[in-house]
């Protein structure tokens, strides 16, 4: 069975999984970068990544590697397309099995963190006036998200049943409604006993 052939019933066939109409003209403009008339027994996985890995044509990045996105999402069709035709019989090996050593998934990019410096904290913490009635309160706040790392939902949501002054930690819901206990550092821990 040919490329066109195969192409055909795969995206038509409800058992490949491509139901929605977006997928399906993804898929079809990847599978036309396969050569419409070979057979799809054919193929090898170095074609693939040849394929896969293709300069653009078009656009203002013409001539340069895809996107990462681009490169899973031909990685996607292709192992959906020739996973499909091993279902069918028309291939006796997969060659899109192994395409994940070479293309991993969807990554997001590393966040790079701007953290502040000991002196910028100083300064933060500097300017709470603990005179007023609020000043305590905010120290502590401050103190605790720069210490223990809170988040600022997590900080609103505090409350003194949360505290264990013996054992100098607090309990909380963190992120993803997950339980966590938290150590309060020394120096932050004398602040939260003079403000309670």
């Amino acid at each position: 069975m040919n490329v066109y052939q195969a192409s055909s019933a795969f995206l038509e066939d409800p058992k490949s999984g491509v139901r929605a109409k977006a997928t399906r003209v993804s898929y079809r403009c990847d599978l036309i970068r396969l050569d419409q008339s070979r057979d799809v027994d054919s193929f090898t996985e170095e074609e693939l990544l040849e394929i896969i890995f293709a300069p653009l044509v078009k656009g203002p990045r013409k001539g340069q590697r895809p996107a990462d996105g681009t490169l899973y999402s031909r990685r996607s069709c292709f192992e959906s397309f020739f996973s499909y035709c091993q279902f069918r019989g028309w291939v006796k090996d997969d060659p899109s099995r192994h395409l994940k050593r070479f293309i991993p998934g969807k990554g997001k990019p590393v966040i790079q963190n701007n953290w502040l410096t000991h002196d910028e904290v100083e300064k933060v913490l500097s300017h709470v006036d603990m005179d007023t009635l609020d000043g305590p309160r905010d120290n502590v706040f401050l103190r605790l998200g720069f210490t223990a790392g809170l988040r600022i939902s997590e900080l609103a949501n505090l409350r003194w049943s949360d505290v264990n002054f013996d054992r100098r930690e607090m309990t909380l819901v963190g992120k993803g409604e997950k339980l966590a206990t938290v150590s309060v550092s020394r120096n932050t821990f004398g602040y939260l006993v003079d403000w309670h």
